[in-house]
């Protein structure tokens, strides 16, 4: 809802005079109330966080967790399932996150993290269905990552 206005685009409402005068495109949305189509150096460093974000968390999350690493555990035991098999989606998400090829292409990273984060639910919620119903209680659906003996 954010990326279209809260349906601003869609039913074409005008924005009320607080976004009109705060937002960087004069839209009903948070995200463009410090960034925008604009460079500035919050929007850059608002780029580089995403990014890290995105590849902590889609692309080193679950080898942290294979390895052990106690950062790793703690998010998984705080209920963050780890992403199974969608780290390209994250990987490329952040690239285009930096705009690395100057044609706005954070709306294609942004496609990517939904279908990067639709994916895993799906196949978690499949896996949690196909569990006895007995076995549904304060363990997450999602399959622990053991740790990998060290050769």
């Amino acid at each position: 809802m954010e990326e279209i206005s809260w349906g601003q685009q869609v039913f074409s409402w005008s924005s009320p005079e607080y976004f009109e005068a705060n937002n960087l495109q004069g839209e009903t949305n948070l995200h463009n109330m410090f960034t925008g189509p604009f460079s500035t150096e919050l929007k850059a460093a608002l780029g580089y966080a995403i990014a890290a974000v995105l590849w902590g968390y889609g692309v080193v999350y679950r080898p942290l967790l294979r390895a052990g690493n106690i950062l790793a555990r703690t998010a998984q035991q705080a209920g963050i399932a780890p992403p199974p098999f969608v780290w390209p989606y994250f990987l490329f998400a952040g690239i285009f996150e930096l705009g690395v090829l100057n044609f706005n292409e954070a709306e294609i990273g942004e496609l990517l993290v939904g279908a990067g984060l639709l994916m895993p639910v799906l196949s978690y919620r499949y896996a949690y269905k196909e569990q006895p119903a007995a076995s549904h209680g304060a363990e997450p659906p999602w399959p622990s990552i053991k740790r990998v003996p060290s050769a």
